[in-house]
C-alpha cells in the first residue's frame, strides 16, 4: 500500500542552478504540485529546497525538478525526508543580498536574450531552407511546363505528319484514278481500232470472193 501522508523533504539540488532563474522555476513547480515551503541559494552551484506536501506530490515535484529545461542543468538531487512541521502557508523564494539578486537577474536576462537570438537564428535558418525548397519547387514546375510544351510540340508535329500522310494518300488515289482512266481510254481506243481493222479485212475478203456477205468464214 502506498503511503500518501504529508511529509517534509529537504532537497539539495546541484548543477547549473544559480543565476539561471532556477528558483523561479522551483516556485512555479511547487505551486503546480501543491507544495509549501521555500527555496534558496546556498553554496555555489547548489540550491536548497524545503518542501512539504503529500508524499505523491513531493515525488512528482522532485521528478519535475530533474526535467527542468535550459538554461538550468540539474546534476544531482539529494532528498532528506523529515516529519512535516506544517508551519508554511505557501511556497516562497528566500532572496539573498540585493546586489547578488540583481546579478542573478542580470545573468538570467542575458541568457534569455541569447536564447531569443539563437531561436531567431534557427528561425532564419528554417526560412532559408523553406526558400530553397520553394526555389526547387519552382524549378520543378518550370521543368514540368517545359515538358508539357515539348509534348504539345510533339503532338503538333504528329498532327502535321498525319495531315501529310492523308495528303499523300489523296495524291496516290488521284494518280491511280488517272492511270485507270488512261488505261481504260487507251484500251477502248485500241479496241475501236481493232474493230475497224477487222471490218476492213472482212470487206476485202468479200471483194475477193473468199467469203460471202453475212459470213465471217466457211463452215
Amino acid at each position: 500500500m502506498t503511503d500518501n501522508s504529508s511529509k517534509q523533504y529537504i532537497i539539495t539540488v546541484t548543477g547549473k542552478v544559480q543565476r539561471v532563474g532556477f528558483r523561479d522555476k522551483v516556485e512555479d513547480l511547487a505551486i503546480e504540485h501543491g507544495i509549501k515551503g521555500y527555496v534558496q541559494n546556498i553554496k555555489t552551484r547548489e540550491v536548497s529546497i524545503v518542501a512539504e506536501g503529500l508524499d505523491s506530490d513531493l515525488k512528482n515535484f522532485c521528478a519535475a525538478l530533474q526535467k527542468c529545461e535550459l538554461p538550468v542543468m540539474v546534476s544531482t538531487i539529494n532528498i532528506e525526508e523529515r516529519p512535516v512541521l506544517g508551519t508554511y502557508e505557501d511556497f516562497t523564494i528566500l532572496r539573498g543580498e540585493p546586489i547578488e539578486e540583481l546579478a542573478e537577474r542580470f545573468d538570467t536576462a542575458i541568457f534569455y536574450l541569447h536564447s531569443i537570438d539563437t531561436k531567431q537564428d534557427q528561425m532564419l535558418g528554417k526560412q532559408d531552407v523553406m526558400i530553397e525548397l520553394q526555389k526547387e519547387t519552382l524549378g520543378l514546375q518550370k521543368h514540368t511546363i517545359e515538358l508539357q510544351e515539348h509534348t504539345i510540340e510533339l503532338q503538333e508535329h504528329t498532327i502535321e505528319l498525319q495531315e501529310n500522310s492523308v495528303s499523300i494518300q489523296n495524291e496516290t488515289l488521284n494518280e491511280i484514278r488517272a492511270v485507270k482512266s488512261t488505261v481504260s481510254n487507251t484500251f477502248m481506243q485500241e479496241l475501236s481500232e481493232l474493230r475497224t481493222e477487222v471490218r476492213d479485212m472482212r470487206n476485202e475478203l468479200i471483194k475477193a470472193g473468199v467469203i460471202t456477205p453475212g459470213h465471217i468464214g466457211t463452215g
